[in-house]
């Protein structure tokens, strides 16, 4: 058994999209500043809800993020997981235990990033509103043990390391493929209705068709980074169906 397998999916998805937010910034070390944009740019609902409660603004605080990230010399090599970063996710296991869950969530992942910094003296994150103490707080956590080890055995390497196949399979392809889909039936529909002479209730078939492989292609990538496109596609879609049947 891994040690990855106590991560839920989406914290899996966490990690595997921060050494995206790494190779991107020209490193192959994941820091716990690559973990937190990745979170913060794909939160679960725990994490969108504890947020919620300290009060802090995402959109913000990732904007933050990117501008603080340091540039690498772009040697990329074989990813591999910050000292910090190791002792983050120690504490978001941690956290995990105390909270009585049974995988390791989003929400444990901020609690443990903070605290991880709080506990090194590192006040970078509670200068950009993200305090440990009021996040374990609105997680109904108490005070931190800062006599834990700092990794929990096994400790996390990069054997096992979350990749592309623990990612949500969802992505930009199908959100792409969505909203084409849903738009292209809206545009047949008002060209049939002017320049075809084929019988409306086949038309209509062929487009209810489109619609709903629109909205198949939108679910799939509702969970993905770029869910804001897929819903929009969803709505779209179900929109004209719904129009398409009352007519």
């Amino acid at each position: 058994m891994s040690e990855w397998d106590i991560f839920s999916k989406s914290s899996r998805a966490v990690i595997f999209k921060a050494q995206e937010v790494a190779a991107l910034c020209g490193h192959c070390e994941v820091t716990p500043d690559h973990l937190l944009q990745a979170l913060l740019e794909n939160p679960d609902a725990g994490t969108r809800e504890l947020l919620g409660k300290i009060g802090a603004r995402r959109k913000s605080l990732i904007h933050t993020l990117k501008q603080r990230q340091p540039r690498g010399n772009g040697a990329l090599g074989a990813m591999e997981l910050a000292p910090f970063s190791k002792q983050s996710l120690n504490r978001a296991f941690r956290l995990r235990q105390e909270h009585g869950a049974a995988e390791v969530e989003g929400a444990h992942l901020l609690a443990g990033i903070l605290e991880s910094a709080e506990m090194r003296g590192d006040a970078s994150y509670q200068q950009i509103g993200l305090d440990a103490a009021r996040t374990k707080q609105a997680l109904g956590l108490g005070a931190s043990d800062t006599d834990s080890p700092k990794v929990w055995p096994p400790a996390p390497t990069t054997e096992g390391l979350p990749t592309q196949a623990d990612y949500p399979k969802s992505n930009y392809k199908d959100s792409v493929v969505a909203i084409v889909l849903a738009l292209i039936s809206i545009s047949l529909s008002h060209f049939a209705l002017i320049h075809l002479h084929v019988p409306w209730p086949f038309v209509r078939l062929a487009l209810i068709t489109l619609n709903v492989a629109a909205i198949l292609f939108g679910i799939r990538a509702s969970k993905s980074p770029y869910s804001g496109l897929a819903l929009v596609a969803i709505i779209i879609a179900i929109t004209h169906t719904l129009i398409l049947c009352w007519s």
